[in-house]
């Protein structure tokens, strides 16, 4: 459980110190992806990289993914571009490379070693990963919305609040 809280207190100061200074990764984006710096961990590689392989674009943001509606109505050009960007990997897929990082430390899943169901679909286990720790992953369902807290199967850490039907 201390693990979880320790996850909750990441993604809040991730979060606070991401959107102010996204602005100056965007802008430093093709020096960091050069030679990684700090600024490098705000970014969202695994979309730019998606981009450039299956869409033969450079962009920094999900090309089909969901979209923020008042960023949408923003006339088109480099402004528009960099807000679909902020959107994108400051508020909604916040600091993709350092969970990327993260990633490749714990593994993938081995198996789960205990799980606690609470109700129907909410339930709290551990998981043994490919780098021999064991960490903790809950859902807890309220209504139709799902809250995640944890190590997802692929090693990546993760805490999202939504409805996963929309």
């Amino acid at each position: 459980m201390i693990i979880l809280i320790g996850l909750v207190i990441l993604e809040v100061a991730k979060r606070a110190v991401t959107l102010p200074l996204y602005p100056l990764a965007y802008s430093r984006r093709k020096k960091e992806r050069e030679s990684p710096g700090i600024f490098w961990l705000l970014l969202d590689d695994t979309i730019h990289d998606e981009g450039l392989r299956d869409y033969k674009i450079d962009i920094e943001y999900c090309y089909y993914g969901k979209k923020s509606k008042p960023v949408e109505r923003l006339p088109e050009g480099a402004f528009k571009e960099f807000m679909r960007a902020w959107y994108w990997s400051a508020w909604r897929n916040n600091c993709i490379n350092l969970a990327s990082i993260i990633e490749v430390m714990v593994g993938t899943m081995v198996r789960e070693v205990e799980r606690k169901n609470w109700g129907a679909r909410s339930f709290y286990s551990l998981r043994s990963f490919s780098s021999e720790r064991i960490l903790p992953y809950m859902e807890l369902w309220l209504g139709p919305m799902r809250l995640q807290i944890g190590f997802l199967k692929c090693g990546r850490p993760q805490i999202q609040f939504r409805n996963p039907t929309i």
